[in-house]
């Protein structure tokens, strides 16, 4: 293999794994690569799961206030009936 083809398969390995150093030729392999090899290593997954994280205890919250909102209007209906 001359310089001049193993320089062109190096710019064609354009996208590295941070982690590993390993090279890739497309983005959606290093992605892969990324999603297989490293599971949970990556600074924007772990960003990612905390977000989601926080938005199902929000989510969680806001069904366990609308419960109780709804508990005391039927029960002030039920007194006012009463």
């Amino acid at each position: 293999m001359s310089a001049d083809q193993s320089e062109r398969e190096d710019e064609s390995l354009a996208y590295v794994c941070k982690i590993c150093q390993k090279r890739f030729q497309h983005s959606s392999a290093l992605g892969g690569h990324k999603s297989k090899a490293h599971p949970g290593q990556s600074k924007a997954y772990n960003h990612k799961k905390k977000v989601r994280e926080t938005r199902e205890l929000e989510r969680e919250l806001h069904r366990h206030t609308m419960r109780l909102y709804q508990e005391s209007l039927m029960e002030s209906e039920g007194q006012a009936n009463g």
